[in-house]
C-alpha cells in the first residue's frame, strides 16, 4: 500500500478564530500578527508533510512541534 499525504483541513471555526485572534494582535502590532499567521500555516504545512500508511504516527515527535510553536509564539510576547 503506497503512503499519502495527509490532509490538513481548517475548520470554518478555526478559521473564525484565528481572524479574530490576529485581528487583536495586529491592533498593537501588525507585524507580529503576521508573524503568528506565518507560525500556525507552518504547522500546518508541517503537519500535512507528514505521511500516512506507515503505522502509528510518532506522538513524541508531534508534541514536540507544537510545544515548539507555542514557544515560537510565546517569545513573541506582550507588544508594548
Amino acid at each position: 500500500m503506497a503512503d499519502r499525504l495527509r490532509r490538513v483541513g481548517w475548520t470554518q471555526s478555526a478559521r473564525d478564530g484565528l481572524d479574530q485572534i490576529l485581528a487583536f494582535i495586529a491592533q498593537d502590532s501588525p507585524e507580529a500578527a503576521a508573524k503568528v499567521l506565518e507560525v500556525v500555516l507552518q504547522t500546518g504545512r508541517t503537519l500535512k508533510a507528514q505521511r500516512v500508511g506507515l503505522g502509528v504516527p510518532d506522538m513524541q515527535k508531534l508534541r514536540g512541534l507544537f510545544e515548539a510553536a507555542s514557544q515560537k509564539l510565546a517569545t513573541l510576547g506582550p507588544v508594548k
